[in-house]
């Protein structure tokens, strides 16, 4: 009696959990739902507006809660857009560009962040921009477009990463997929929940890769050696050239590592 008492209790328990879930899943797709926090400039405006001279060699950004956009100007300055509710904005401006803004998200989002919208920072940069750019966020889509000469720094804790082309890529992410289309000189990446995908790789510098559940795929890499090894799943690794002087270490404990 006791054990069918014991599975009956767990019975209902499983079924309080589906229909818990289900019901947030039809929240979700009712409130039109895209993940952690969805794009919130449709309905925000403008509430910081800036341009500076292309003299800046690094540029802090640090947010809550937004989706950061890095595109290309098309002047030879760089330009600061920045949209939301919240007015508090905080750009000190001496040797470097310091970007401080809190999101009406930190107030609103404590636990589990459905349908909430994210304010978004556009910088816009010279093509040719030689610099540094630092990112601390801690919700919010991270996407930067063609920058060869572009060193990024970047620290996520939630939210989708999508670089079109860097010098140097060091990222940190918790939660999220990694797209790269090309990197020039060194990559270290970190992530604990996410697929990394790289297009074209050509390091001169020592570099690494993981990230402790998903995939890893590199499409393209330059003459270098590759130290592959992954806990669970399969290790596929070609052009590997074990006397180079480079050596690009991938890991991934749950999840397949794939290197043509």
């Amino acid at each position: 009696m006791k054990n069918k008492s014991l599975i009956i209790i767990l019975i209902i328990l499983l079924i309080i959990l589906i229909l818990f879930i289900l019901s947030i899943m039809f929240y979700g797709i009712s409130n039109n739902y895209n993940g952690f926090i969805s794009n919130g400039n449709k309905n925000y405006k403008i509430v910081y507006k800036n341009s500076f001279e292309n003299n800046i060699n690094k540029i802090i950004i640090l947010t809550s809660a937004s989706n950061i956009n890095i595109e290309e100007s098309k002047d030879l300055k760089i330009h600061v857009k920045i949209y939301g509710k919240s007015k508090d904005v905080i750009v000190n401006k001496n040797n470097e560009l310091n970007i401080n803004y809190e999101s009406e998200i930190k107030e609103t989002c404590k636990f589990l962040c459905f349908n909430t919208k994210s304010s978004k920072i556009d910088l816009l940069l010279p093509k040719e921009y030689f610099g540094i750019v630092n990112i601390n966020n801690k919700y919010g889509d991270l996407s930067v477009g063609n920058f060869n000469n572009l060193v990024l720094n970047s620290n996520l804790d939630a939210g989708d990463i999508n670089i079109k082309s860097c010098k140097e890529a060091v990222i940190n992410s918790k939660y999220g997929d990694i797209k790269i289309n090309e990197v020039n000189s060194l990559t270290d990446i970190n992530a604990s929940y996410g697929d990394i995908k790289i297009n074209n790789l050509n390091i001169n510098k020592n570099s690494k890769i993981k990230t402790s559940y998903g995939d890893i795929e590199i499409n393209n890499t330059n003459d270098i050696y590759i130290k592959a090894k992954t806990s669970f799943g399969d290790n596929k690794v070609e052009n590997n050239n074990k006397n180079s002087n480079i050596t690009l270490n991938i890991n991934t404990n749950y999840g397949d590592i794939e290197v043509n």
